[in-house]
């Protein structure tokens, strides 16, 4: 299921991956913390290269509204929830 709803960004921070036999080489991802419309703090870990590019080009303000589009799955008992893009 997809869904897009608001959010206030509260800050972005850069991590870097462990190095495992499936990741050769040590790269970077994104951890998004943000406001849902409750003021619940969320996450969202961003590996896809495109959004990770496009949030560290943007210049996002603490408490500023941002547009989450995001995907919610269950796989294996599990909900799993991924972030496609954001505005």
């Amino acid at each position: 299921m997809k869904y897009q709803d608001n959010f206030k960004f509260l800050n972005v921070q850069l991590m870097k991956r462990k190095k495992t036999e499936e990741n050769k080489n040590v790269s970077d991802f994104l951890v998004l913390n943000l406001l849902d419309c409750d003021n619940n703090p969320c996450r969202f870990f961003v590996f896809n290269e495109d959004l990770y590019k496009k949030i560290i080009q943007s210049s996002y303000l603490g408490l500023q509204d941002v547009v989450i589009a995001f995907e919610v799955i269950f796989v294996n008992n599990n909900w799993n929830v991924r972030i496609l893009d954001i505005a």
